[in-house]
């Protein structure tokens, strides 16, 4: 083996390391044998036991500055193993100290002070490091050739070949983007990631996005540092996912400053099924925000929060306590800040850090707020985990007398989110629920005995008479062969569809629950295929086109009628139709009109697509479909007694 990639970030749960991802392509693409590891999967002995037995000649290892003495413990470990392995440290550490690193931990060879994919690639061609550009040689005298920053454009996206992607969860990390414009005292991302913000096109962030669809994930994560910096950037991609037809799935976007936020932006990122944000509030005081060299004020955080509260984004915020001149009572308003917006799920608060390679770094030591400057960093602590640590800061006394509140908070928004999600689960979502009455409920159920309250909710959830009161109250007043269960399932199996095919529509009761939820949930078109002349009702032939038109009344504008037969027609769907979310067949129930239908519509569903069967329990030309051919092409399903749908693979 040629090098072993490890993994030094430590962040208590596997997540996909995106950096090491590129350097282990870059290394692949250029034909050399790899592995990786991770210390969020692997312990000590199981890395040192895999160099051994991959016997690598070089080791990279990426560490950040708060894990870099646990980073160095295993580096040591791994040297007494395998001495003549030449040993790379990368990462915002590597970046951050540069020749220190030499004298903190005198086994590591080689410093790379950038990025990593060219460096690496390099080192393993046999290039003498001391002329490689952003590269440290130990016992060289001479300071790293000036590294330019890379054309990202020209670097392939990670394919995570040599990694193990089961056990990283079923979210895929996108990066999009590298480097930071701005200069918050407290983050070192300029100076890590680059000082210009690099952004790939927007062909290459389909060509990843559309690379990992197809392998299956529906959850993507972008980690970008400045994801909407450039808005035409963020809308072409959204236009993109939405008219291509993509559905079932999710997008969060970490890195997102408030200030790059319209609501033109987020309409945009709302269509294209982004459902979580994640923004840097930091503090609620603009002389701290001032402070924090953050380049924006709280006024225009607050709007672009009160933006996404009002499209029902779910949004986490980051908040940071502890700057100078900053009184309790600020630092509690902060805290307190998440109850004012009812989809903020989640509030990080941290203790602000002299963290080496920032701003603050600089003003800590000569502030002297730092004693003891022979620790690597003083290391910060984030509420909420198990970790500890003895951070000399002039804050110390104010950020203990804090934990109450912080803790109280966190609880506050853990209950209030079960009760958000109680609520979904029996229709009350689209229900305007002010924050209010929202954070009045979380209050009383923060009580034990008031628990009882989440658990009647989730056990009302099925019940058709709480459903029925948020949006399919005309649904269930119309007569027809369906359950209600049936309907409720068709409704919330429509939910964020913008092309739905109805084949058999009969008076509109399916329809309905197609209308209600194009209604609720945003803007689309349900494609309703009948005669509407009774041609394959036991009832008899009689024209039900008034009825269809009276009941559907409520929902003209989703609805797009087709008269005639559904073989008859398809021709004509094609050309409304290019991709479908929902397909719906209950039509002809016979085992020749049936599969028809199926030949005849399969071709407009893609990956991800539901496709629905109704009268599956008892229509034996259903049940034969199903079986012969429909169960083939799908990853997933499920059924009522009566009903039956699946996603296409």
């Amino acid at each position: 083996m040629k090098i072993m990639l490890i993994n030094g970030y430590r962040v208590g749960r596997p997540v996909l390391p995106t950096g090491i991802g590129y350097v282990a392509q870059a290394i692949e693409n250029a034909g050399f044998d790899f592995n990786v590891c991770d210390i969020n999967l692997h312990t000590n002995d199981q890395i040192v036991q895999m160099i051994k037995d991959g016997k690598p000649q070089y080791v990279g290892c990426g560490t950040l500055t708060h894990d870099v003495e646990k980073n160095y413990e295993l580096l040591q470990a791994i040297h007494d193993a395998i001495p003549h392995a030449i040993i790379i440290l990368g990462g915002p550490h590597a970046i951050a100290a540069g020749n220190k690193i030499f004298m903190e931990c005198p086994i590591v060879d080689i410093v790379i002070q950038g990025e990593g994919e060219e460096a690496v690639v390099k080192l393993l061609q046999g290039v003498p490091g001391s002329s490689i550009p952003g590269v440290l040689v130990k016992d060289s005298k001479n300071e790293a050739v000036h590294q330019e920053l890379l054309n990202i454009n020209k670097i392939a996206f990670p394919k995570y070949n040599k990694f193990d992607l089961d056990k990283y969860g079923n979210t895929m990390n996108l990066a999009s983007s590298r480097g930071c414009v701005y200069n918050c005292s407290f983050c070192g991302a300029p100076r890590f990631l680059g000082n210009k913000w690099r952004a790939f096109k927007l062909e290459r962030m389909v060509e990843e996005f559309e690379y990992w669809y197809g392998k299956g994930y529906r959850q993507f994560y972008f980690s970008d540092s400045l994801f909407a910096l450039n808005k035409k950037r963020v809308i072409d991609f959204c236009t993109y996912i939405v008219k291509s037809g993509y559905s079932e799935i999710v997008f969060t976007a970490d890195g997102v400053r408030a200030d790059h936020l319209t609501f033109e932006i987020l309409q945009y990122m709302k269509k294209a099924y982004f459902k979580s944000i994640t923004l840097g509030v930091e503090s609620v005081n603009d002389e701290t925000l001032m402070f924090f060299n953050k380049g924006e004020t709280f006024r225009q955080i607050d709007y672009a929060i009160s933006a996404a509260d009002s499209l029902g984004f779910d949004i986490s915020v980051y908040l940071i306590i502890g700057a100078p001149e900053e009184s309790y009572d600020d630092a509690v308003k902060s805290i307190m800040y998440p109850m004012k917006y009812k989809n903020i799920r989640g509030s990080i608060v941290s203790k602000l850090t002299p963290i080496m390679g920032t701003q603050y770094y600089d003003y800590a030591i000569a502030q002297k707020l730092v004693n003891d400057k022979s620790v690597y960093y003083p290391k910060q602590e984030v509420y909420g985990t198990n970790e500890r640590f003895d951070t000399q800061n002039a804050v110390e006394e104010m950020w203990e007398s804090l934990h109450p509140t912080i803790a109280k908070m966190s609880n506050f928004l853990t209950m209030r989110n079960q009760i958000v999600k109680a609520l979904a689960n029996i229709g009350f979502g689209s229900f305007n629920i002010g924050v209010r009455t929202l954070n009045m409920l979380t209050r009383i159920s923060l009580n034990p005995v008031a628990l009882l309250f989440i658990k009647a909710l989730t056990y009302l959830k099925d019940k058709w008479l709480i459903t029925s009161l948020f949006g399919l109250v005309k649904a269930f007043s119309i007569k027809s062969h369906m359950t209600q269960k049936e309907r409720v399932k068709l409704f919330r199996l429509s939910k964020y569809s913008i092309n739905i095919i109805e084949i058999g529509s009969y008076i509109g009761a399916s329809t309905c629950c197609f209308g209600a939820a194009l209604k609720k949930y945003g803007s689309g078109k349900v494609f309703c295929i009948d005669t509407w002349n009774n041609d394959a009702m036991t009832e008899g032939k009689r024209d039900t086109w008034h009825d269809f038109q009276n009941n559907t009344a409520g929902y003209k504008k989703f609805i797009v009628p087709i008269r005639g037969s559904s073989i008859d027609v398809v021709d004509e769907v094609a050309a409304r139709v290019k991709s479908l979310d929902l397909l719906f067949i209950d039509g002809d129930h016979s085992y020749a009109g049936v599969k028809a239908d199926w030949d005849a519509y399969k071709r407009f569903l893609r990956p991800g697509s539901i496709i629905v069967f109704h009268d599956s329990g008892w229509a034996e030309g259903v049940k034969r479909v199903i079986q012969e051919d429909v169960i083939l092409q799908v990853s997933s399903s499920d059924s009522l007694p009566n009903m039956w749908w699946g996603i296409i693979k």
